[in-house]
């Protein structure tokens, strides 16, 4: 049986992916992917950054990411209010301010996508990773989306299985082939 631990929006925080590595290499999962998001919120970004190299861990280019190493705007988002935007420019402006030149070259050549290809029981599956959306590491895609939505990915990416990252909040959305879905948060 193949393990694969999939992990996501790290933002900085040490201690968390200190955490989710241990617990990985507990349950002697080899297999180990990010979705990105390596930087900006918490004050580590440089120690995660370090320490996905040395795991040797691939790694998408989240949003954040990309902000970072290609000094990119910071656009205020609709859904957050007065108090979370400030904070979130101090967060972003900390990163952008103490992120080495070595490590925003290193998030600057991050892929947008990765497609896993595993061969289990003789069959292959297709995991398609994404941090927002195939067309943007912006795009926010949730659970209510419509099932078009997410049946475009699959048709697009011929993958059996799509994880992606970017919204915080985990679902899994199961595309049947008679075009129900059911929804487990």
């Amino acid at each position: 049986m193949i393990q694969i631990a999939i992990f996501s929006d790290i933002h900085g925080n040490l201690p968390a992916l200190n955490a989710v590595l241990a617990d990985i290499q507990s349950k002697n999962i080899y297999y180990k992917y990010c979705l990105g998001d390596l930087v900006d919120f918490a004050p580590w970004g440089n120690e995660v950054i370090e320490l996905i190299k040395n795991e040797k861990i691939p790694c998408l280019m989240g949003n954040h990411d990309e902000r970072i190493a290609f000094d990119l705007p910071i656009v205020p988002l609709e859904k957050h209010d007065a108090e979370e935007t400030a904070n979130r420019i101090v967060a972003i402006k900390h990163s952008q301010e103490t992120i080495t030149q070595e490590n925003k070259l290193f998030l600057g050549q991050l892929p947008y996508l990765m497609q896993l290809d595993f061969k289990v029981k003789h069959k292959h599956w297709k995991v398609q990773l994404i941090h927002g959306s195939l067309e943007s590491n912006e795009a926010y895609l949730y659970a209510s989306e419509p099932n078009s939505t997410f049946e475009d990915i699959f048709f697009k990416t011929q993958a059996d299985i799509v994880v992606m990252g970017h919204t915080h909040l985990p679902f899994i959305k199961d595309i049947g082939k008679n075009g129900q879905s059911t929804q487990v948060p």
